[in-house]
Order: structure tokens, then sequence, then C-alpha cells
């Protein structure tokens, strides 16, 4: 009898580590292959890929309709040297959840690169895709964010920094005559948010 209940107990164990692979498996390789149809998507619409998007942007490549990435609206572009950071900025609709499954989303406020601030969120992977690197940043490190007619603006950090997922004084304007940019992503263990902001600097 006890030799069959621990053969049971075996069992079920085993069953649930092929359960626990197959998820993590499957979610690594979405995001593998979700990375790749980005990279292809930036090649074809900014014709510029990953870490190696010229500056110099050719102002007759201007999208003339708004381009869309797996359905949903593409705002522009956002990208962090430092961390070889390049994604698409997204218009999450009505569900932001499943929207950042997808890519970097605009969670709120104006226009990219319009005076006052804009607010962009992303996931923290494991596997170092989306906002995973948002940590490594530091004060005076610089983002650029491409908007839908191809206008550059860069931005330079001045504050990173953790709090609560309550906390929203994040998403105020601090000075509406100046671009600003917050990041958001979650960390420690989605207990927080960590923060990055930024201002415009061109």
């Amino acid at each position: 009898m006890k030799k069959r209940t621990i053969n049971i107990l075996i069992f079920i164990v085993s069953i649930a580590i092929i359960i626990l692979g197959y998820y993590i498996f499957s979610k690594y390789y979405f995001n593998y292959i979700n990375e790749k149809s980005i990279d292809e998507f930036l090649e074809n619409n900014y014709k510029m890929v990953g870490s190696n998007i010229d500056d110099d942007i050719d102002k007759s490549t201007i999208l003339t309709e708004i381009p869309k990435y797996k359905g949903y609206n593409v705002l522009g572009m956002i990208k962090i040297d430092k961390i070889g950071l390049a994604y698409p900025i997204i218009e999450a609709n009505t569900n932001k959840d499943e929207a950042l499954n997808v890519s970097i989303i605009k969670f709120y406020g104006n226009d990219l690169n319009e005076n006052g601030n804009v607010v962009l969120a992303g996931h923290n992977y494991y596997d170092s895709t989306m906002f995973a690197k948002l940590h490594m940043l530091k004060s005076g490190d610089k983002i650029k964010i491409i908007d839908s007619s191809k206008r550059q603006v860069e931005y330079i950090i001045y504050d990173i920094y953790d709090t609560s997922p309550n906390d929203t004084k994040c998403l105020e304007t601090l000075d509406f005559y100046t671009k600003e940019l917050t990041l958001i992503t979650c960390t420690k263990g989605n207990s927080q948010r960590l923060v990055v902001k930024a201002k415009g600097i061109n």
C-alpha cells in the first residue's frame, strides 16, 4: 500500500513537472517568435532593425497611414541603445493586458513627442525581452522615441525608482511646456513598479 502511494505521488509530481515545463517552454518560444516578428516589422516599416537603427530618418518614408502590428495601431517606436532595445509602441485599445503580451504600449498621456507626459508600459520578462533590462539604466542615459511622422526625439533619464502598483503620481505631467517620458514595468516579483522618468532634449 505504501509503495502504491509513493508511485502515485511520483506520477502526480511527474505530470506537474511536464505541465510546468511545457508552460515555460511555450512562453519562451512565443516570446522568441514575437521578437523575430517585431524585428521584421521594424525593418519593413521603419527601414531599421534592432540596435542598428539609423539616427537620420528619411522624411520620404513618412507613413501615409497608421501601420498595424498584430492588429494593433502602431504609434511609433522606442529605442534604447544602451540595452539594445527597439520595439513598436502600440495603441492598447481597451485590453491593456492583452496588448502588453504583444509589444510596448502607450499606457497613458499625450501623443508621442508632444509636450506633456506620455507613459509607456511593458512586461519585465525573465528572458530579457520587452522592458526586462530597464533596471540597467541610469540617470543620464538616453531614450529615443520615433513617432508616426518619423520625427525622432531624444530623451535623457533624470530619475529611476521603485514604487507601489497603486502609486499614480508618475502619470502626472510636471511641465506642460516640456516633452516628458515615463517608462513603467513590474519588478520584485510583480510586487512593485519600476519607473523611469526622462525629459526631451531636442
